[in-house]
């Protein structure tokens, strides 16, 4: 593809949509002006504003990162979450987690820089997507509450399931314990027959330091 300022902006003015999309997605191609950047983020075409938006070695402007979030299009929305220069407010983080889009709310569970509330954490475990609950789950970016580590041990989806069981910052309850080595997943009540040995064994291990001190 030729990037003359002249094919640049034939291509820019194609109908063609796949001329516009192969022109943003080639990474030889960076907007020497303003004007070029702007007719692509304001493209009719969602995949043109998509693209643009995705990438991210091109700068964008707050004005211009403000309208990629409120996108109509989900895509669009989605990609502008994971751009690295804005910085991201939890009033932000809120809205973005109740986005119609579960391709929205992902991007939201799996950028992890910015400042958490209790209301963004539940929203995050009890999402009706269980891709965005399993990211959730494996964020280490917060401590979990009595009632979240419950939610999620009680997770209908078994690999939601797998990534709370896989946690080690919380002490499960006697009835969490039993729960997870009855769990009908094989892999989960593996990994709880593994907790609880591993827990007998530190006990063990408490137990001999205290005799060796009363020695």
């Amino acid at each position: 593809m030729n990037l003359d300022a002249v094919s640049i902006h034939n291509t820019l003015e194609s109908p063609n949509e796949w001329d516009r999309i192969k022109l943003i997605k080639n990474r030889n191609f960076h907007p020497t002006h303003e004007e070029q950047l702007e007719r692509l983020l304001t493209d009719d075409s969602s995949m043109v504003r998509y693209h643009t938006v995705k990438r991210i070695d091109i700068p964008l402007n707050p004005d211009q990162l403000l309208r990629a979030i409120h996108d109509p299009d989900a895509k669009v929305r989605s990609a502008a979450v994971l751009r690295p220069e804005w910085k991201v407010t939890s009033e932000i983080a809120e809205k973005g987690m109740q986005d119609e889009a579960a391709m929205v709310r992902l991007s939201w569970a799996i950028r992890q820089d910015y400042p958490l509330t209790r209301s963004i954490i539940m929203r995050g475990i009890t999402d009706e997507e269980s891709s965005i609950r399993c990211e959730w789950a494996g964020r280490k970016d917060f401590t979990p509450t009595e009632d979240m580590i419950e939610i999620g041990l009680t997770d209908p989806n078994a690999i939601v399931r797998v990534t709370w069981a896989e946690r080690m910052d919380y002490t499960p309850t006697d009835e969490q314990i039993r729960r997870g080595l009855q769990d009908p997943s094989p892999n989960i009540s593996a990994i709880w027959e593994k907790r609880v040995r591993s827990m007998l064994h530190s006990e063990e291990t408490e137990m001999s330091e205290c005799d060796m001190l009363v020695l």
